[in-house]
């Protein structure tokens, strides 16, 4: 059930990674599997990390991938709408929702340190489409000092647009990475800005999998 009691949305800010991340260590990590992807570099330094090979132009490095397969499908709808979402994910433990004046925002999190955030709101003026919401909202994003550049790339699904981008921090003097997906999109006179990451202290430990499965399985949903 919706706790209306919470604080008035606002419109959103771009993500802070240090508030994202104190979920992912707070959360018990699992390592019951290890999985191989490719890191890509080319020429320019730019890096990429993908399930497919590297190009040939490109210098290939394997990377082990550490943490639970365990996914299933969740159909999240939104409130006074006649749409929602369904994914896969790790089972996801919800700290926060709250909808208020067509305004609609959802957190939840996994013991293998998944974060995902999701915010709705009426779509203004000229974002009326995909793109349009794309824009505004990675202009935001892309403020954040912390975003390592070379990492950032971006695609465009029948119904999203997809941005990929490590982050590096620090916390208690320990460097961390966090692995971030930002999805965009337009449905029915709204803006989605989907947010999920993960956060680890070693280079060599990326995980990925969840967060592709997450991406590659996000569907709009109609109620019947």
């Amino acid at each position: 059930m919706l706790n209306n009691a919470l604080k008035p949305i606002k419109r959103k800010r771009a993500p802070t990674p240090l508030r994202l991340v104190h979920f992912a260590l707070w959360a018990t990590l699992t390592c019951q599997n290890t999985y191989a992807i490719n890191k890509c570099t080319d020429a320019t330094g730019k890096i990429a990390f993908q399930d497919k090979p590297c190009a040939s132009s490109q210098q290939a490095q394997a990377v082990n991938l550490h943490g639970s397969t365990a996914i299933g499908k969740t159909t999240l709808f939104i409130p006074n709408e006649r749409w929602g979402l369904s994914f896969k994910a790790p089972k996801l433990k919800k700290t926060r929702e709250a909808s208020q004046n067509g305004f609609y925002q959802y957190e939840a999190f996994s013991k293998s340190g998944f974060v995902l955030s999701l915010f709705v709101e009426p779509s203004e003026g000229k974002r009326n489409t995909k793109l349009a919401c794309s824009d505004y909202y990675w202009k935001q994003t892309a403020r954040n000092p912390l975003i390592l550049k070379k990492t950032t790339s971006a695609f465009e699904t029948e119904d999203f647009t997809i941005v990929s981008y490590l982050v590096r921090f620090e916390s208690q003097g320990q460097p961390m990475y966090q692995t971030n997906y930002n999805i965009y999109g337009h449905q029915q006179n709204k803006c989605l800005d989907v947010h999920i990451s993960k956060a680890f202290d070693d280079k060599e430990k990326i995980e990925l999998s969840q967060l592709t499965e997450f991406s590659k399985s996000l569907r709009y949903e109609q109620k019947k």
